[in-house]
């Protein structure tokens, strides 16, 4: 284990991803409410020299920032499996779904154009976590501060679909199984639960202890 890169932001980093398709770039969440995609740079990992025009810090570029993509801290972050869709949530109350850009085909002038939001809103506090479903990204999971459900979204729409309760407190952190088939969620309640994603019901739990 060794560090090869490093950045430094004005803000505290809450949030961060990597692309699951192209392990050279991932996605910040800040304090600053800015939302920062960045790739390790080539003289860092090999390739060619086509990001050499963004903001380099040690081995890392910033290609693409989405300013003021919250109006509050990024708490959380997920990409999904398609790479095509960046899921943020914020103590603003909300979730934000990014349509991002193609970073490896489309010119940097038509980035701005192409990255376009959904707002997703039903959170009563700071939204902690979301969570793609792997092999579905229309279907998103979170959870937050202040509500014992982990909320069901449908990207396409924007709608709250489902609210899976069995929670005792805030929940932290939403993770899915590879296949897309389960999710575990654990918060404060010192529960781990087990989700079927496929049917959204409960399955089992286990005592955080």
């Amino acid at each position: 284990m060794r560090q090869v890169a490093v950045l430094f932001d004005s803000q505290p980093i809450r949030a961060a991803c990597f692309s699951p398709n192209n392990m050279d770039f991932f996605v910040l969440g800040t304090n600053s409410k800015s939302l920062k995609f960045c790739r390790m740079s080539p003289g860092l990992i090999g390739g060619d020299n086509r990001y050499n025009n963004g903001r380099q810090q040690n081995g890392i570029e910033v290609v693409y920032e989405q300013m003021d993509h919250h109006n509050g801290s990024i708490y959380c972050v997920d990409w999904s499996r398609t790479s095509r869709l960046v899921a943020t949530g914020s103590n603003d109350k909300m979730i934000k779904i990014l349509v991002t850009p193609n970073f490896e085909e489309n010119d940097k002038a038509d980035w701005a154009k192409e990255a376009k939001e959904m707002e997703l809103k039903g959170h009563k506090a700071i939204v902690r976590t979301v969570c793609f479903n792997p092999i579905d990204p229309t279907v998103l999971l979170s959870g937050g501060l202040l509500e014992n459900d982990v909320k069901v979204w449908d990207t396409e729409t924007g709608q709250n679909v489902a609210n899976l309760q069995g929670h005792q407190g805030n929940i932290y952190s939403i993770k899915a199984s590879y296949d897309g088939s389960f999710a575990v969620s654990v918060g404060t309640d010192k529960m781990i639960k087990i989700w079927d994603i496929r049917c959204k019901k409960y399955v089992d739990q286990m005592d955080g202890h």
